[in-house]
C-alpha cells in the first residue's frame, strides 16, 4: 500500500487510531474469536466453526488473512502522510483533502506538513457545541437509554457521558445536538497524548464533591466512588476509538 502511494492518508478512525476493533487488545486473540464466533448470543453457528486462513470451496482454495494478536493503527504498520479522523469522516473533510492533494500532484501546490490531521479544529468539541453549559456537578452517570435529557442543556452536566471535553473539534458537535453524547471519534486535541486519560481528568472535575454539612474526607471519597461506579465499561467508554494509539 505504501509503495503504491505517493500520498498515503489514514482515512477514518479505524486507520487513524485503531477504533472499536482495537478494544480487543484488552483481551487475547483466542478470547476475541470465541466471543465473536462461538459465545455470542446472536450468532448462529451450530458447528462452532472458527475462521481459517485456507478454505476449500467449489471454485478453488479461498485464502483469508489471519487474525493478529494486536490491532494496530495504520501508522504503526507503515509510514502515513496525513490523517483524516471521524467515524465516518465528514464530507467537508474529504473534499478538503482531495482538493489539496489533487492541487499538489497536478499543479505543484503546497501540501500540509507531513503528519497533519486534516479537517479538525484546534479546540474541544465542547467549544463548538451550542448546548448551554452551566455548572458541572454530577452525582451519577447514565447510559443513553436510562434518561431523557433536557433539550438545549449540556449532556455531561445531566450525567450523560460525553467525550466533548477530550475530543478535538471539527465535526460541528453533531451528536450532542441530537441528544447523544460525543463518542470521541475525531480523536484527541493537539498536544494530548492520551484521549482517554484526558477524559478521566474531565470526569474528575465534573463529579459533585459538595457533600453534606458535616461530611469528612472519607464521606466525600465514598461519594466520588459511588459516582465513578456508575460509569459502565470505562475502557470502552474512554478509549472507544483511541486504544491502539493510547499510552495503555
Amino acid at each position: 500500500l505504501r509503495q503504491k502511494s505517493k500520498v498515503l492518508v489514514a482515512f477514518g478512525s479505524c486507520s487513524y487510531e485503531g477504533c472499536i476493533p482495537a478494544l480487543s487488545n484488552l483481551t487475547s486473540r483466542d478470547a476475541t474469536l470465541r466471543r465473536v464466533f462461538l459465545d455470542n448470543p446472536s450468532i448462529d453457528n451450530p458447528d462452532r466453526l472458527l475462521p481459517k486462513t485456507l478454505v476449500a470451496v467449489r471454485e478453488g482454495d479461498l485464502t483469508l488473512p489471519s487474525f493478529y494478536n494486536t490491532v494496530k493503527s495504520l501508522d504503526q504498520v507503515v509510514d502515513v502522510d496525513y490523517y483524516l479522523p471521524g467515524c465516518p469522516p465528514e464530507p467537508h473533510q474529504i473534499w478538503a483533502v482531495l482538493q489539496v492533494v489533487v492541487a499538489a500532484l497536478t499543479a505543484g501546490g503546497p501540501l500540509p506538513a507531513k503528519g497533519s490531521v486534516v479537517g479538525i479544529g484546534d479546540v474541544a468539541v465542547c467549544e463548538e457545541c451550542p448546548l448551554e453549559k452551566r455548572e458541572k456537578s454530577v452525582a451519577r452517570f447514565y447510559r443513553p437509554y436510562e434518561v431523557n435529557p433536557t433539550p438545549g442543556l449540556c449532556l455531561l452536566e445531566q450525567g450523560l457521558m460525553c467525550l466533548g471535553p477530550a475530543t478535538v473539534s471539527g465535526c460541528g458537535a453533531l451528536c450532542p445536538q441530537v441528544g447523544m453524547g460525543c463518542r470521541g471519534c475525531y480523536g484527541p486535541l493537539p498536544g494530548v497524548l492520551d484521549q482517554g486519560a484526558r477524559m478521566v481528568a474531565a470526569i474528575g472535575s465534573a463529579i459533585d464533591v459538595s457533600g453534606r454539612p458535616g461530611d469528612d474526607e472519607e464521606a466525600l471519597a465514598r461519594q466520588v466512588e459511588r459516582a465513578v461506579e456508575t460509569v459502565v465499561d470505562p475502557a470502552g467508554t474512554f478509549y472507544r476509538f483511541s486504544l491502539a494509539h493510547s499510552l495503555l
